[in-house]
């Protein structure tokens, strides 16, 4: 089946259910705003973020699994920005809330990938064929197994750690001295992990293991919520980057899935060898496909030496801040 289709802003996306408890985390709430100074703005992000994280967790009207799949996403979006002001705030700082942050994660992260196994093999298109009906009942045991693992001893625990890493974030030691419209405080970070995300991708496309699409989905995924955390702030020609970067995030992450999905196939040992096998090669054909649009998006998005990328970000944030668009 062809690809899905990647909407390209988010007014495109339909509403979800967690989308009436807190905003969508494409929206300007979780991005500087026009006239926004770089210091406090970033430092109103994060606030944000971590507010949205402890909200949706604590929102027990929604169903586990979006509580935590919305959680996890704005823990990572947290964890990017950590990311960007890495070199201004010093590796003492990062180490400790970004490692609370991730660790806080991967508490959620067993429930989170087991329902996720469900949604991709109905994906993959192989229900008709027989026996795929026991190897999905096997998914679903196991994605209830997961979740009935999550308590709210569970949530609070995180929610607490969460809480903890706010106040800390709030008093942060970011350098007020910077240029005059705050670019190179952010530019290192920035270029760190697109030379990071480059390198990956170059190895990835020459070995084509899942572990080397795994790894280049990590930067490819933190360039992709920095840059939406910056778009607001620039001018016109950033949205059309922070597409790109998405499409590449997205597509990344389901080559990700399939190969976790085709592993776990093997692990449970529901339905025949044979069919199990089909599935597995079915499931190899659609990351083949995954595999080389994402070679594509990523030829395109680190195309350019990294210098010649940060000098395309600084471009845009300057002509935003000379034209008053923004802080």
């Amino acid at each position: 089946p062809p690809l899905p289709h990647t909407p390209g802003v988010a007014a495109s996306r339909p509403i979800g259910p967690a989308d009436h408890v807190v905003p969508h985390l494409g929206s300007p709430t979780f991005a500087l705003y026009p006239d926004e100074e770089i210091v406090p703005g970033l430092i109103r992000v994060g606030l944000s973020l971590i507010d949205r994280t402890c909200t949706v967790l604590d929102a027990e009207p929604l169903d586990l699994d979006v509580r935590v799949h919305e959680a996890r996403k704005s823990m990572k979006k947290t964890r990017a920005l950590f990311r960007m002001l890495r070199p201004s705030i010093g590796e003492v700082a990062f180490a400790r809330e970004n490692e609370t942050v991730r660790d806080a994660g991967r508490v959620l992260s067993e429930a989170r990938d087991a329902a996720v196994l469900v949604m991709v093999f109905d994906a993959v298109g192989v229900l008709a064929r027989p026996a795929a009906p026991a190897i999905r009942a096997s998914l679903v045991e196991l994605a209830a197994e997961k979740s009935g693992a999550v308590t709210s001893a569970t949530i609070e625990g995180v929610i607490d750690s969460l809480g903890d890493t706010r106040e800390r974030f709030g008093a942060w030691p970011v350098p007020l001295v910077y240029g005059h419209d705050g670019f190179d405080l952010i530019s290192p970070g920035l270029r760190r992990v697109y030379r990071r995300g480059r390198r990956r991708m170059t190895h990835a496309i020459a070995t084509g293991t899942a572990e080397a699409f795994h790894q280049w989905r990590k930067p490819a995924k933190h360039l992709f919520y920095q840059l939406e955390i910056l778009q607001f702030g620039w001018a016109s020609g950033a949205p059309v980057l922070v597409q790109s970067a998405r499409e590449l995030a997205e597509v990344l992450g389901e080559e990700h899935d399939l190969a976790v999905l085709h592993d776990t196939i093997d692990t449970l040992g529901a339905g025949s060898e044979g069919m199990r096998s089909t599935v597995r090669s079915q499931i190899a054909d659609r990351r083949r496909q995954v595999q080389a649009v994402a070679c594509e998006l990523g030829d395109s998005l680190f195309a350019a030496p990294p210098r010649d990328f940060i000098a395309r970000l600084g471009g845009l944030w300057a002509a935003s801040r000379d034209h008053g668009t923004a802080g």
